[in-house]
């Protein structure tokens, strides 16, 4: 159990090393180590529900799987870039509720600037349509 606690510790240390200008501390779980951090200049997306699932994915990744999820900096300019990083990868997250077949074959292209991409959905009929 100790070794669990110096553990959360180390992660509580690195999550406040993110005091900055260019960072945001967003979500600490002290039960698994897990955080969240925004860089200030990621752009969570107000339209169709994209923000607020990437805030979701984050959320579950640091609380349920001791992740520590830094969401990147976004350059606006058109070029796609990962949302986030964490285990040492980038990573991509596209919501697809109510993505139709067309939609998530365009968001799995636009994936690949990613090491790798999260899809993320609230119906349990999407698993077809993904594969």
């Amino acid at each position: 159990m100790l070794e669990r606690s110096a553990q959360i510790k180390d992660a509580l240390l690195k999550y406040n090393s993110y005091e900055s200008d260019e960072w945001e501390k967003a979500y600490f779980d002290e039960l698994s180590g897990g955080f969240n951090v925004y860089h200030k200049a990621h752009q969570f997306t107000p339209t169709g529900g994209g923000g607020e699932a990437e805030k979701t994915v984050g959320k579950m990744l640091a609380k349920y799987s001791g992740k520590q999820v830094e969401f990147l900096p976004e350059n606006g300019k058109g070029k796609g870039v990962p949302d986030l990083y964490f285990d040492q990868q980038t990573w991509d997250i596209k919501y697809i509720h109510i993505a139709n077949i067309e939609t998530i074959r365009t968001y799995i292209k636009e994936a690949r600037k990613a090491d790798n991409a999260i899809f993320y959905w609230n119906e349990s009929d999407k698993l077809e349509d993904l594969k």
